[in-house]
């Protein structure tokens, strides 16, 4: 009962959110150079929304691209540790064999 509560808790508050910023009243404009922008303020908190969710991805895929070279270091480095280990463990085998 407690999880079913928390999950329409967690449904609840951003579709309340989400409804209040659609109410809002006002309307947003700006102007560079011989370009004009105007839009209300709900289309506004969506874009930059969208925006922020673009960037935020932008950069996780970077940070994943810069962890490559490492990851790809330690499956070789553990694949060598496999190796040796193995070499080793024949090594002793061979030798308790006599």
């Amino acid at each position: 009962m407690r999880r079913v509560t928390l999950v329409l808790l967690g449904l609840l508050i951003p579709v309340a959110l989400a409804w209040w910023i659609a109410e809002l009243p006002g309307r947003v404009s700006a102007r560079f150079g011989d370009y004009a922008f105007d839009a209300s303020l709900p289309v506004v908190a969506l874009v930059l929304l969208v925006l922020y969710a673009a960037v935020h991805v932008l950069l996780r895929l970077i940070a994943w691209l810069l962890g490559v070279p490492a990851q790809l270091r330690a499956v070789r480095a553990a694949r060598a540790r496999r190796a040796g280990d193995a070499a080793l463990t024949a090594g002793l085998v061979a030798l308790a064999a006599g």
